[in-house]
């Protein structure tokens, strides 16, 4: 095989990684900065939790038909209509402030979400040599790693010290830019639609589009995985205030630099080993995260457990996420990355949702122990699978 065929770092692939992080570098500093404008709002922890599930749900029902729609539109032309209408989307937050006016805006930007996220991890798997899909895959997730590291971080200190809306304006631009980048960004037909190019009778249909059954294994153990990632995402910043505890920031930088380390070498596991030895020690990491957190009341056990908490992300985002697109032809990546968003969405929307509510009954500390659940039920189903596949 030459080098070319090869070549992880190929031009389309370092624009895909550069676009995507510097979009999620606008996204994510809505993460822990959102709900606490929905709390300066009135807002109570059931209505971020709303909030969450109305942005799962259009990014699912988006992801659902996107498989449909990038087959007749094109993958660039649909990824630059999401990531322009991400970033006109969030300059409106800064003209609304009611529940309903950012449940409304939350949903175009889940539709925006569900484009982007689908779109990018698609193409980098399509640009990607077989033989080291698993540790470009690692790489391209280390772009949105630097972006969860450093944005919410930003987020939080322009929000504090300007306000809401400057923090607002600073996303939004930074999508803008990452529109910029991508519009450089040149495919060849097949890569930009790959299904025109497949057989006829497997050409895609709408009922085609909308769930990937080759990787229904994989999605329960997204749903579970969600869970625990939606408490974080959602009531994190909520529990930190709750308790008064400083140095937020100082969580999510170490939670970062430990994925960014982890996902550097678990891609190259996997190219050699697959996605067994990564999920078991991802999955013990993830329960331990949870725990922790639940008795966090100072800022060293907040960092311990972001450490738990990056490890965790470093080995099952990258992981699952080979696992999926290695599972299917290419011509049904697109559906198979849309079902594990979907998947994935549905843990941390309907999870959010239904934390949340727990929280208002039992408060935050132990609404976290009882999302460690999902995580014992996904290490036990895990297991379950493995001893089943010995058996065979």
């Amino acid at each position: 095989m030459s080098d070319n065929n090869t070549k992880v770092w190929s031009p389309k692939f370092t624009n895909l990684v550069t676009g995507n992080t510097v979009f999620f570098f606008g996204f994510y500093m809505l993460m822990p900065t959102l709900p606490l404008y929905i709390a300066a709002n009135g807002g109570t922890s059931a209505e971020v939790g709303a909030v969450s599930v109305a942005f799962s749900i259009a990014s699912i029902v988006t992801r659902m038909l996107s498989g449909y729609i990038l087959a007749r539109f094109g993958k660039k032309k649909m990824l630059l209509f999401a990531v322009f209408l991400s970033a006109g989307v969030t300059f409106l937050y800064t003209g609304v402030s009611s529940l309903l006016g950012i449940i409304a805006l939350r949903i175009l930007q889940g539709i925006g979400f569900g484009f982007v996220s689908t779109v990018c991890a698609t193409l980098a798997a399509d640009v990607l040599p077989d033989n080291r899909r698993g540790e470009g895959i690692g790489y391209f997730g280390m772009g949105t790693t630097l972006a969860v590291a450093f944005s919410p971080t930003i987020g939080l200190w322009v929000s504090s010290n300007y306000g809401f809306n400057p923090m607002f304006v600073t996303s939004a631009v930074s999508m803008l830019v990452s529109f910029a980048i991508l519009a450089m960004l040149k495919l060849t037909p097949q890569e930009n639609n790959p299904a025109a190019f497949a057989p006829e009778k497997k050409k895609m249909t709408l009922v085609s589009s909308l769930f990937e059954p080759a990787i229904s294994f994989q999605c329960v153990l997204l749903v579970l995985f969600g869970i625990c990632r939606g408490a974080e995402s959602n009531f994190l910043s909520l529990l930190a205030t709750e308790y008064a505890i400083p140095g937020l920031s100082f969580y999510y930088i170490v939670q970062t630099a430990v994925s960014f380390v982890i996902k550097f070498m678990t891609g190259r596991v996997y190219d050699r080993t697959g996605h067994k030895g990564l999920i078991i020690p991802g999955g013990i990491c993830s329960f331990i995260y949870v725990i922790l957190v639940s008795f966090a009341r100072t800022t060293p056990v907040l960092i311990i457990s972001g450490i738990f908490s990056g490890i965790a992300v470093g080995i099952l985002v990258p992981t699952i996420q080979t696992w999926t697109v290695s599972s299917v032809p290419a011509e049904r990546r697109s559906v198979a990355s849309a079902t594990y968003y979907n998947f994935y969405d549905i843990g941390m929307g309907f999870g959010g949702l239904i934390l949340g509510n727990i929280a208002m009954i039992t408060g935050y500390s132990l609404m976290f122990r009882w999302s460690s659940l999902a995580m014992a039920a996904f290490l036990i189903i895990y297991l379950l699978y493995i001893r089943k596949k010995a058996v065979k």
